[in-house]
């Protein structure tokens, strides 16, 4: 009888707490639809203009904020680790990254490297920022450098080295502004709006 109420006393500390889930939960709702909405919202409102043309950018910048306020105000780790794949798949079927001609070499091949950069930002956060207390705009800049560079690199290496998408295609001009000024200018943006004193 001890031990049950014991252990009664001790679940709800043993379970995540209900606030922290749907916090979660509102949160990958936002990384998960945010690239299939916004575009479609954009080309509706504002269509032939520099927001929709260029909608990657908003969606970009919203999926960073999103990520590093879950990297600095979310207890568990793992979850937001499995959150990072969310935009990326949500926007595989949109097309928002990849091209009508090229979304096979996006799915198989680029995927995972926007996966790690994203797992990246949120690794940087949490443990510079968060645990090591780090100035944020240190932070922020170390991972402006190691985001971008993670998801593009790859991409050079495997356009320039296997010669997986052509150097002189217009898919492989869309594809190289998509994995480095447009990762660039979304984080930058995305860290100064996600900034709190």
């Amino acid at each position: 009888m001890n031990k049950s109420k014991f252990l009664l006393k001790k679940l709800p500390s043993l379970l995540i707490p209900q606030m922290e889930i749907i916090h979660y939960l509102t949160n990958c709702l936002i990384l998960f639809f945010v690239p299939i909405i916004l575009p479609s919202i954009l080309n509706n409102i504002l269509p032939n203009t520099f927001f929709s043309n260029y909608s990657q950018l908003f969606v970009g910048t919203i999926v960073n904020i999103t990520l590093i306020k879950m990297a600095i105000n979310h207890k568990y780790l793992l979850p937001l680790l499995i959150s990072c794949a969310l935009p990326s798949l949500s926007s595989l079927p949109n097309g928002l990254i990849s091209t009508i001609t090229m979304p096979f070499i996006y799915s198989c091949y680029m995927m995972p490297f926007i996966w790690l950069g994203n797992i990246s930002l949120i690794l940087i956060f949490r443990i510079l920022y968060k645990n090591l207390e780090i100035n944020y705009f240190i932070v922020g800049f170390i991972s402006l450098i190691i985001k971008p560079a993670i998801i593009c690199l790859p991409f050079l290496i495997l356009s320039y080295g296997v010669n997986l998408i052509p150097v002189n295609s217009v898919a492989f001009s869309s594809f190289l502004l998509a994995m480095s000024a447009w990762q660039i200018c979304t984080l930058m943006s995305a860290i100064l709006f996600s900034y709190q004193k």
